[in-house]
């Protein structure tokens, strides 16, 4: 439990540096995961991971970015939310067999639970992490 205060302290004091304390209305929840900081952030997730495997390039991966951020503060404290630039990141996706953009994985415990490629909607992301904290 500590070291998952820790981290939600340690996240938001980056949020802070990154973004400027007073600019709460362009804060993003979202963790851009690549080589130097997966590893990490892996090891310290206790809850439910999402990570939104996307490139800037794909039209159906922007169109979902607003869903994401919505999802990072609606559960922010409760789960992590984190993206990968597949463009950017070769190490990170091929460990979860990325085939398509955008893809979804949810992790708990070191483990996939769930997966879903393509486009989704707020309610099907929202209830795959929902089922995740549900679980003990």
């Amino acid at each position: 439990m500590l070291q998952k205060t820790a981290l939600t302290l340690l996240f938001s004091l980056l949020v802070s540096c990154v973004h400027g304390a007073n600019t709460t209305d362009t804060i993003s929840y979202v963790i851009e995961l690549d080589a130097s900081n997966y590893s990490a952030v892996i090891d310290s997730t206790e809850t439910v991971l999402m990570i939104d495997f996307y490139s800037p390039e794909c039209p159906a991966c922007n169109k979902m970015t607003p869903l994401i951020e919505s999802l990072a503060k609606e559960f922010k404290g409760r789960a992590v939310i984190a993206k990968v630039d597949t463009d950017i990141d070769d190490d990170i996706w091929p460990k979860y067999s990325v085939q398509s953009l955008p893809t979804f994985v949810f992790i708990k415990n070191g483990e996939v639970y769930s997966r879903f490629a393509g486009g989704q909607t707020l309610d099907v992301l929202r209830e795959a992490i929902q089922h995740g904290l549900d679980q003990e």
